[in-house]
Protein backbone atom coordinates (compact mmCIF):
# COMPACT_ATOMS: atom_id res chain seq x y z
CA UNK A 1 0.00 0.00 0.00
CA UNK A 2 1.07 3.71 -0.43
CA UNK A 3 1.64 5.57 2.26
CA UNK A 4 0.88 9.09 2.16
CA UNK A 5 2.89 12.02 3.56
CA UNK A 6 0.01 13.53 5.32
CA UNK A 7 2.36 16.26 6.60
CA UNK A 8 3.37 17.66 2.98
CA UNK A 9 -0.08 17.89 2.08
CA UNK A 10 -1.12 19.88 4.91
CA UNK A 11 1.94 22.34 5.03
CA UNK A 12 0.31 22.82 1.38
CA UNK A 13 -3.42 22.76 2.37
CA UNK A 14 -2.46 25.63 5.15
CA UNK A 15 -0.21 27.82 2.67
CA UNK A 16 -3.02 28.04 0.45
CA UNK A 17 -5.83 28.44 2.78
CA UNK A 18 -3.58 31.65 4.15
CA UNK A 19 -3.10 33.16 0.16
CA UNK A 20 -6.94 32.59 0.10
CA UNK A 21 -7.43 34.24 3.26
CA UNK A 22 -4.80 37.26 2.66
CA UNK A 23 -5.17 37.71 -1.00
CA UNK A 24 -9.14 36.22 -1.96
CA UNK A 25 -9.61 34.36 -4.91
CA UNK A 26 -9.30 36.61 -7.45
CA UNK A 27 -5.18 35.91 -7.42
CA UNK A 28 -5.89 31.87 -8.41
CA UNK A 29 -5.84 30.61 -11.05
CA UNK A 30 -9.45 28.43 -11.58
CA UNK A 31 -7.73 25.53 -11.30
CA UNK A 32 -6.47 26.56 -8.01
CA UNK A 33 -9.87 27.51 -7.10
CA UNK A 34 -11.02 23.79 -7.88
CA UNK A 35 -8.04 22.52 -5.69
CA UNK A 36 -8.81 24.84 -2.89
CA UNK A 37 -12.34 24.18 -3.09
CA UNK A 38 -11.60 20.43 -3.23
CA UNK A 39 -9.28 20.13 0.32
CA UNK A 40 -12.70 20.18 2.22
CA UNK A 41 -14.33 16.97 0.44
CA UNK A 42 -11.08 14.92 -0.09
CA UNK A 43 -8.54 14.52 3.28
CA UNK A 44 -5.15 14.17 3.06
CA UNK A 45 -4.84 13.73 -0.84
CA UNK A 46 -3.12 16.18 -3.09
CA UNK A 47 -5.75 17.51 -4.81
CA UNK A 48 -4.19 19.42 -7.31
CA UNK A 49 -4.07 16.68 -9.76
CA UNK A 50 -7.82 16.40 -9.69
CA UNK A 51 -8.67 19.85 -9.89
CA UNK A 52 -6.74 19.84 -13.23
CA UNK A 53 -8.52 17.01 -14.35
CA UNK A 54 -11.80 18.22 -14.08
CA UNK A 55 -11.05 21.16 -15.73
CA UNK A 56 -9.31 19.25 -18.53
CA UNK A 57 -12.89 16.68 -18.84
CA UNK A 58 -15.43 19.56 -18.73
CA UNK A 59 -13.60 22.62 -19.69
CA UNK A 60 -13.57 25.39 -17.32
CA UNK A 61 -14.19 25.72 -13.72
CA UNK A 62 -18.14 27.11 -14.52
CA UNK A 63 -18.93 23.62 -16.34
CA UNK A 64 -17.33 21.61 -13.48
CA UNK A 65 -19.91 23.36 -10.93
CA UNK A 66 -22.79 23.33 -13.40
CA UNK A 67 -22.02 19.61 -14.15
CA UNK A 68 -24.37 16.87 -12.78
CA UNK A 69 -23.67 13.96 -10.07
CA UNK A 70 -23.72 11.72 -12.66
CA UNK A 71 -21.10 13.30 -14.63
CA UNK A 72 -18.85 14.41 -12.18
CA UNK A 73 -18.90 10.41 -10.57
CA UNK A 74 -17.49 9.36 -14.50
CA UNK A 75 -14.16 10.98 -13.71
CA UNK A 76 -11.61 8.88 -12.09
CA UNK A 77 -11.08 10.14 -8.58
CA UNK A 78 -14.28 11.84 -7.70
CA UNK A 79 -16.14 9.56 -5.37
CA UNK A 80 -20.03 10.05 -5.03
CA UNK A 81 -19.63 12.56 -1.92
CA UNK A 82 -16.80 14.98 -3.86
CA UNK A 83 -19.60 14.88 -6.79
CA UNK A 84 -22.64 15.30 -4.57
CA UNK A 85 -19.96 18.41 -2.92
CA UNK A 86 -19.32 19.89 -6.45
CA UNK A 87 -22.61 19.85 -7.79
CA UNK A 88 -23.90 21.37 -4.78
CA UNK A 89 -21.88 24.60 -4.64
CA UNK A 90 -23.82 26.18 -7.27
CA UNK A 91 -27.09 25.64 -5.78
CA UNK A 92 -25.96 26.99 -2.23
CA UNK A 93 -24.57 30.06 -5.17
CA UNK A 94 -28.29 30.14 -5.99
CA UNK A 95 -29.55 30.79 -3.04
CA UNK A 96 -27.32 32.54 -1.50
CA UNK A 97 -27.96 35.48 -4.76
CA UNK A 98 -31.88 34.53 -3.84
CA UNK A 99 -31.22 35.62 -0.46
CA UNK A 100 -28.68 38.49 -0.78
CA UNK A 101 -31.31 40.09 -3.53
CA UNK A 102 -32.79 43.13 -2.94
CA UNK A 103 -35.91 43.14 -1.22
CA UNK A 104 -37.46 46.09 -3.55
CA UNK A 105 -37.00 44.71 -6.65
CA UNK A 106 -39.56 42.91 -8.34
CA UNK A 107 -39.99 40.24 -10.95
CA UNK A 108 -42.94 41.61 -12.22
CA UNK A 109 -42.80 40.84 -15.73
CA UNK A 110 -41.33 38.50 -18.48
CA UNK A 111 -38.54 41.31 -19.09
CA UNK A 112 -37.18 40.76 -15.80
CA UNK A 113 -37.08 37.36 -15.41
CA UNK A 114 -35.35 36.84 -18.62
CA UNK A 115 -32.48 39.53 -17.57
CA UNK A 116 -32.72 38.09 -14.06
CA UNK A 117 -32.10 34.63 -15.36
CA UNK A 118 -29.29 35.45 -17.50
CA UNK A 119 -27.28 37.38 -14.71
CA UNK A 120 -27.82 34.59 -12.01
CA UNK A 121 -27.91 31.22 -14.19
CA UNK A 122 -25.82 29.51 -16.42
CA UNK A 123 -26.82 26.88 -19.50
CA UNK A 124 -25.64 23.40 -18.22
CA UNK A 125 -25.00 20.61 -20.61
CA UNK A 126 -28.11 19.22 -19.50
CA UNK A 127 -31.50 20.05 -19.62
CA UNK A 128 -32.75 21.36 -16.98
CA UNK A 129 -36.16 22.97 -15.49
CA UNK A 130 -37.05 26.29 -12.92
CA UNK A 131 -39.69 27.47 -11.08
CA UNK A 132 -39.87 30.65 -10.25
CA UNK A 133 -41.93 31.32 -7.32
CA UNK A 134 -43.20 34.18 -6.21
CA UNK A 135 -45.63 35.77 -3.74
CA UNK A 136 -48.47 38.29 -4.36
CA UNK A 137 -46.21 41.18 -4.64
CA UNK A 138 -44.26 39.48 -7.16
CA UNK A 139 -40.98 39.13 -4.80
CA UNK A 140 -39.00 35.75 -5.74
CA UNK A 141 -39.77 33.36 -2.39
CA UNK A 142 -37.86 30.28 -4.06
CA UNK A 143 -36.50 28.67 -7.11
CA UNK A 144 -37.06 25.05 -7.26
CA UNK A 145 -34.63 23.37 -9.50
CA UNK A 146 -34.83 20.01 -11.42
CA UNK A 147 -31.90 18.29 -13.36
CA UNK A 148 -32.29 16.02 -16.42
CA UNK A 149 -31.07 13.27 -17.02
CA UNK A 150 -30.00 14.24 -20.72
CA UNK A 151 -29.46 17.54 -23.14
CA UNK A 152 -33.26 16.69 -23.87
CA UNK A 153 -34.84 14.72 -21.00
CA UNK A 154 -35.83 15.90 -17.65
CA UNK A 155 -37.85 13.23 -15.74
CA UNK A 156 -39.30 15.00 -13.11
CA UNK A 157 -43.06 14.07 -12.18
CA UNK A 158 -46.12 16.68 -12.85
CA UNK A 159 -47.41 16.09 -9.03
CA UNK A 160 -43.88 16.21 -7.60
CA UNK A 161 -43.72 19.75 -9.12
CA UNK A 162 -46.88 21.26 -8.55
CA UNK A 163 -46.26 19.70 -4.24
CA UNK A 164 -43.17 21.54 -4.05
CA UNK A 165 -44.56 24.57 -5.23
CA UNK A 166 -47.09 24.66 -3.00
CA UNK A 167 -44.93 23.64 -0.41
CA UNK A 168 -43.07 27.38 -1.29
CA UNK A 169 -46.63 29.51 -0.25
CA UNK A 170 -46.22 30.79 -4.40
CA UNK A 171 -48.90 32.97 -5.58
CA UNK A 172 -47.61 33.28 -9.04
CA UNK A 173 -44.93 31.32 -11.23
CA UNK A 174 -42.47 31.94 -14.13
CA UNK A 175 -41.33 28.27 -15.58
CA UNK A 176 -38.02 28.43 -17.28
CA UNK A 177 -36.19 25.52 -18.91
CA UNK A 178 -33.36 25.39 -20.61
CA UNK A 179 -32.44 24.05 -24.61
CA UNK A 180 -28.51 23.62 -24.20
CA UNK A 181 -27.80 22.52 -27.70
CA UNK A 182 -31.28 23.09 -29.47
CA UNK A 183 -33.55 25.65 -30.89
CA UNK A 184 -35.59 27.62 -28.36
CA UNK A 185 -39.36 26.64 -30.07
CA UNK A 186 -41.68 24.80 -27.77
CA UNK A 187 -42.03 21.64 -28.55
CA UNK A 188 -45.47 19.52 -28.54
CA UNK A 189 -44.28 18.33 -24.94
CA UNK A 190 -43.22 21.31 -24.05
CA UNK A 191 -46.79 23.05 -24.39
CA UNK A 192 -48.65 19.94 -23.15
CA UNK A 193 -46.45 19.74 -19.49
CA UNK A 194 -46.97 23.99 -19.35
CA UNK A 195 -50.95 23.31 -20.21
CA UNK A 196 -50.84 20.32 -17.39
CA UNK A 197 -48.94 22.46 -14.84
CA UNK A 198 -51.82 25.68 -15.85
CA UNK A 199 -54.43 23.28 -15.15
CA UNK A 200 -52.69 21.95 -11.79
CA UNK A 201 -51.67 25.18 -10.35
CA UNK A 202 -55.41 26.78 -11.31
CA UNK A 203 -56.73 24.06 -8.98
CA UNK A 204 -54.73 25.83 -5.93
CA UNK A 205 -55.15 29.39 -7.65
CA UNK A 206 -51.32 29.63 -8.16
CA UNK A 207 -51.14 32.07 -11.54
CA UNK A 208 -48.47 30.62 -14.55
CA UNK A 209 -46.89 33.80 -16.01
CA UNK A 210 -44.91 32.39 -18.39
CA UNK A 211 -43.06 29.70 -19.96
CA UNK A 212 -39.23 30.51 -21.34
CA UNK A 213 -37.39 28.81 -22.99
CA UNK A 214 -33.17 29.48 -23.04
CA UNK A 215 -30.48 28.60 -24.99
CA UNK A 216 -26.82 29.70 -24.65
CA UNK A 217 -27.88 32.79 -26.87
CA UNK A 218 -31.75 33.30 -27.24
CA UNK A 219 -34.82 32.77 -25.32
CA UNK A 220 -38.66 32.38 -26.29
CA UNK A 221 -41.69 33.47 -24.42
CA UNK A 222 -44.33 31.20 -24.21
CA UNK A 223 -46.42 33.88 -23.17
CA UNK A 224 -48.94 34.09 -26.03
CA UNK A 225 -49.61 30.58 -25.78
CA UNK A 226 -50.41 30.72 -22.01
CA UNK A 227 -52.74 33.34 -22.96
CA UNK A 228 -54.34 31.06 -25.65
CA UNK A 229 -54.68 28.12 -22.99
CA UNK A 230 -56.11 29.97 -20.45
CA UNK A 231 -58.82 31.01 -22.92
CA UNK A 232 -59.13 27.29 -24.25
CA UNK A 233 -59.61 25.82 -21.05
CA UNK A 234 -62.27 28.42 -20.17
CA UNK A 235 -60.55 30.44 -17.37
CA UNK A 236 -61.54 34.11 -16.77
CA UNK A 237 -57.95 35.61 -17.28
CA UNK A 238 -58.32 38.41 -14.57
CA UNK A 239 -55.30 37.67 -13.50
CA UNK A 240 -52.98 41.03 -11.92
CA UNK A 241 -49.86 41.00 -9.94
CA UNK A 242 -51.19 40.73 -6.22
CA UNK A 243 -54.53 40.04 -7.19
CA UNK A 244 -54.16 36.46 -7.93
CA UNK A 245 -57.62 35.44 -6.54
CA UNK A 246 -59.57 37.40 -9.18
CA UNK A 247 -59.29 34.79 -11.51
CA UNK A 248 -61.79 31.97 -12.21
CA UNK A 249 -63.46 29.55 -14.55
CA UNK A 250 -66.14 30.97 -16.94
CA UNK A 251 -69.53 29.62 -15.78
Amino acid sequence: MTKINVGIHKDHRQRVKEKASKFGLGVFADHEVLELLLFYVVPYKDTNPLAHKLIEEFGSLANVLDADIESLSSVQGVGLETARFLCFQRQFLDRYLISKQDKSCILNSSSEVIKYFRKHYQIADKEVLYIFCLNEMCRLKRVLTYEGISETMITVKVNKIIKDIITSGASQIFIIHTHPNGQTNPSTDDIDFTCEIMVSCYSSRIKVNDHVIFNEISHYSMRDIIFKIYQEKGIDLLIEPGKNKNFKFKS
